[in-house]
């Protein structure tokens, strides 16, 4: 094929918004963690 032997790199703003979703991510995860109720009601 025309591209054998190339190897693919992603530029620094894909590097970017990669980081960028998986800090996304985390942060729903984390803040998730602080303000649901994942106890019972009553188990204080």
């Amino acid at each position: 094929t025309a591209y054998q032997g190339l190897v693919y790199w992603p530029t620094p703003l894909e590097f970017g918004v990669a980081l960028g979703v998986v800090a996304l991510g985390f942060l729903v995860f984390f803040l998730g963690l602080k303000l649901l109720p994942l106890r019972p009601a009553g188990d204080e």
